[in-house]
């Protein structure tokens, strides 16, 4: 966390994804859809963290032969019960604290076609929406997700990447959010770390028309969740999604993007642990939990590359 002090007031800023606080990143979300430029939406989101609220005066001007214009211009913000002046630079300062978010940072606030690009691979680990419109989220880094949901979720997350349709981001937050069982609480001798009904794909459909009508800045902060969650796998489990795809002339691909590179290594992980494997099998292997199965996937690559060592002239073993 970043400390700064205003007129005797000691406010944090959030240096990261994994300091803001899910009211912040809901808000951020909400600003990102409203707002067209980065600086005034990285204002706007300052003046939420910090309760900062312009009032509607018109600003001080000082003379400050320190200054290339020759002057400095202040704004009056109300901050709790006190009213304080502050320096227009002093406010820039302090947007650029939060300028993380963005994959380019240097970017002109007077330009109104500069696009919004949230930085890849936010680190949002904790679910910043644990509970929303009767549906319950998964747990912090999906570590109550079974592989077979988490598979579905990066088949609709790889088409929303290439089409960016709101019905695949819907299908990809359906997969995830559910139901509540009945009567389930965490106290319960049933309770298993999950709250949610039992994954079950075909009941996805139902589950998507109910959240087709969440608000967008909702869906879009289930989204950056769920980026930063994949975005721990592949560190977590870094060998897993290392492997990379490969052409037919045997050339490594490189993808456009990160996103559709790490979906890329996942599946080709998974169809070697699937290979030869009955039907029976592969719907044990779905049910699973993912982390267990990833623990697998991360296992066979370290053995793979210590045969590799110790027989280098077998050449590399791929899955």
């Amino acid at each position: 966390m970043v400390e700064i002090t205003i007129d005797d007031v000691q406010l944090q800023l959030p240096s990261n994804w994994k300091e803001a606080t899910p009211e912040q990143l809901l808000t951020l979300c909400a600003l990102h859809l409203m707002v067209k430029s980065p600086f005034d939406l990285l204002t706007q989101w300052l003046h939420f963290i910090t309760g900062l609220k312009p009032l509607k005066r018109e600003p001080v001007i000082r003379r400050d032969d320190n200054e290339e214009s020759g002057f400095t211009k202040s704004y009056w913000y109300k901050l709790g019960k006190k009213e304080v002046l502050i320096n227009e630079a002093a406010i820039a300062a302090l947007v650029r604290q939060l300028d993380w978010v963005f994959e380019v940072t240097e970017v002109d606030e007077n330009d109104e076609n500069t696009p919004l690009v949230f930085r890849f691979n936010p680190k949002v680990y904790d679910n910043p929406i644990p509970a929303y419109d009767g549906l319950i989220g998964p747990a912090g880094g999906l570590n109550n997700c079974i592989y077979g949901e988490y598979a579905d979720a990066e088949n609709h997350f790889f088409k929303f990447t290439e089409t960016r349709s709101a019905d695949d981001l819907t299908n990809l937050i359906a997969t995830l959010w559910r139901p509540k069982v009945d009567g389930l609480t965490v106290s319960s001798v049933d309770y298993k770390g999950d709250l949610r009904i039992p994954f079950n794909p075909f009941y996805t459909e139902q589950i998507a028309k109910q959240v087709a009508k969440w608000p967008e800045h909702i869906r879009q902060c289930a989204l950056l969740f769920y980026l930063g969650c994949r975005y721990n796998l592949s560190q977590e489990f870094d060998l897993v999604f290392e492997a990379g795809e490969k052409d037919e002339e045997g050339e490594q691909g490189t993808g456009e993007t990160g996103e559709t590179m790490d979906i890329v290594r996942f599946h080709l992980a998974i169809t070697h642990l699937l290979a030869n494997k009955s039907v029976n099998e592969r719907e044990t292997v779905r049910a699973q939990y993912l982390y267990d199965v990833l623990d697998t996937l991360q296992k066979m690559r370290e053995e793979a590359a210590l045969m590799q060592q110790q027989n280098p002239a077998n050449g590399t073993t791929e899955f």
